[in-house]
């Protein structure tokens, strides 16, 4: 109880926080978003790349994905391979949505599949390939 009458009695005097102090190497929020922490200098962490890829985005893993599905046509097609970033649906519109914000030069080519998994080949997301001449 009496720490936190300390506490109270430290910051109601102006003693800032150590995080504000500029010997600490931080610094102040230097924008609008109350959702970082500014811990390093020069480092606002709203601007740093997620460390995971976006739906829609050319991916080789699972683990690579924001969503945990990257989906490779060579799955589904022996002789055809690339694989992209999915997510999971109930129908042609999700994955519609999904590749319009991904950036798709025809987002209404994504389809739902019997798997429910947006498949985005046809989209202009992804690089997508099959082999050619093949008996």
């Amino acid at each position: 109880m009496r720490l936190l009458g300390l506490l109270i009695a430290l910051l109601l005097m102006g003693c800032p926080p150590a995080l504000n102090n500029p010997s600490s190497g931080a610094m102040d929020d230097d924008d609008t978003t109350s959702g970082d922490d500014d811990d390093v200098v020069g480092d606002d962490d709203d601007t740093v790349d997620p460390p995971f890829l976006q739906t829609g985005m050319t991916c080789t893993d699972n683990a690579e994905c924001l969503s945990g599905i990257c989906w490779d046509w060579a799955d589904y097609d022996p002789w055809c391979g690339g694989a992209v970033c999915s997510d999971r649906c109930e129908g042609d519109e999700e994955c519609w949505d999904w590749a319009d914000a991904a950036g798709a030069n025809s987002p209404e080519s994504a389809v739902c599949g019997a798997d429910s998994l947006c498949v985005f080949i046809s989209t202009g997301l992804g690089d997508f390939w099959c082999a050619d001449g093949l008996q």
